[in-house]
């Protein structure tokens, strides 16, 4: 895959995609004057010559399309010669990247990314996030298998997965119970 086979509109996505990392198809849509089915299209067409991954209405641009692009990736930054390389070298497990959970609110086209517990806590107490995405999340096991491959919240998981068989209102109010019982 080159540059050259891409066309300009395609071009132009990853260009912007290099420069945001990611963005949702509405977004795409709007800066580039596209329709949102076009963008789609692009988008599938981009992502199976690996040059972008989705997640939902999310597009993020891959390592081999910022290499086509000629960008290069950030650069981790240099030890100083008086911090020990391996301190350098070694993230804080604050600083370690998390594979967001997107939660797609109705009326609205920009997805709710959670990277913490926290932030998950405060999406449904504050009811961000409609009882009926979070009974889907929590019935198709997405939530509780995010909960335990990114943040690795096995206790909190299990607490979560046996509220599936609930309707969404009291599963809401019980999950809304253990979130804030489990930042406590």
């Amino acid at each position: 895959m080159s540059l050259e086979n891409l066309t300009e509109s395609k071009k132009r996505i990853l260009e912007l995609l290099a420069e945001k990392k990611e963005a949702d198809i509405q977004t795409i849509a709007t800066t580039m004057g596209l329709r949102s089915s076009t963008v789609r299209k692009y988008l599938a067409e981009l992502e199976r010559s690996g040059l972008v991954e989705r997640m939902g209405s999310v597009a993020k641009i891959t390592e081999k399309a910022l290499q086509l692009l000629g960008v290069e990736a950030a650069k981790a930054e240099k030890p100083s010669e008086e911090q020990p390389v391996e301190e350098a070298v070694t993230p804080k497990p604050s600083e370690q990247l998390i594979e967001p959970f997107y939660f797609l609110v109705k009326g609205s086209v920009v997805p709710l990314k959670i990277k913490s517990k926290r932030q998950l806590a405060a999406a449904i107490v504050y009811g961000l996030v409609e009882p009926e995405e979070l009974s889907y999340v929590l019935r198709t096991g997405y939530l509780t298998t995010w909960l335990r491959t990114a943040l690795r919240e096995e206790e909190l998981a299990k607490k979560l997965e046996e509220l599936k068989g609930l309707e969404p209102p009291q599963l809401y109010d019980e999950a809304t119970k253990i979130l804030r019982e489990h930042l406590d």
